[in-house]
């Protein structure tokens, strides 16, 4: 192969990948935007009929969810604590809350 090929293909590949990435991350956010309104109804709605197993399912889709709120986080939280006493299922929901909540309200070491 000429040099110059392989020094072309050297800066495009690696730049279409980032494209590619930033892309599907772009692509992501705006369905976790469209999503977080029904599927927040739902889980609301399945924390009123109490629904353990669907509470479980859409409370790991919502903590996963970029555009979900610190307002939601400790209402989320608060409900499970209740729940999670009588439902051992609960228990990993639980964990994933708590470990958002910490990754939320740590402080930065290096601040610039």
């Amino acid at each position: 192969m000429d040099n110059g090929i392989i020094l072309y293909l050297t800066f495009i590949i690696p730049l279409a990948i980032i494209i590619l990435f930033y892309y599907l991350l772009n692509k992501r956010k705006k369905r976790d935007a469209i999503i977080i309104k029904s599927d927040w109804a739902s889980f609301e709605r399945a924390l009123n009929n109490k629904q353990i197993t669907q509470i479980n399912e859409l409370g790991t889709k919502l903590i996963w969810n970029e555009h979900l709120t610190t307002e939601k986080l400790e209402k989320m939280a608060k409900e499970i604590n209740t729940l999670e006493k009588d439902h051992q299922v609960l228990t990993e929901l639980k964990l994933l809350i708590y470990n958002k909540h910490l990754s939320w309200s740590k402080k930065h070491l290096y601040t610039i």
